[in-house]
């Protein structure tokens, strides 16, 4: 059986595509708005949870939500994916003269 609390935010993982799970799930299960919002906290990463008790966890989700978008985009949060770690450029091309 799944638990929604086994949910956790990946390291490349956006807080709105997290969000979107515990929305989807919470909605399932009949969860409150206010039990979403526990679900989200608990299972966000550290670093976003930090940021998020930063600008304040008595504000609405969504004020919160685009915060943390900005943060990301401003920022890097999400980090490298890890395909890019493997990336090997190709050698230049060099004319024959």
């Amino acid at each position: 059986m799944f638990e929604i609390g086994a949910l956790k935010q990946g390291a490349h993982e956006s807080a709105s595509s997290y969000l979107a799970k515990i929305l989807k799930y919470g909605d399932q299960l009949g969860y409150t708005p206010a039990q979403k919002k526990t679900q989200f906290m608990s299972g966000v990463r550290d670093d976003i949870k930090e940021e998020i008790y930063r600008i304040g966890q008595h504000r609405a989700i969504n004020n919160i939500l685009d915060s943390l978008a900005e943060l990301e985009l401003r920022c890097g949060v999400l980090g490298l994916p890890p395909s890019y770690y493997n990336y090997i450029p190709a050698p230049p091309i060099i004319p024959n003269n």
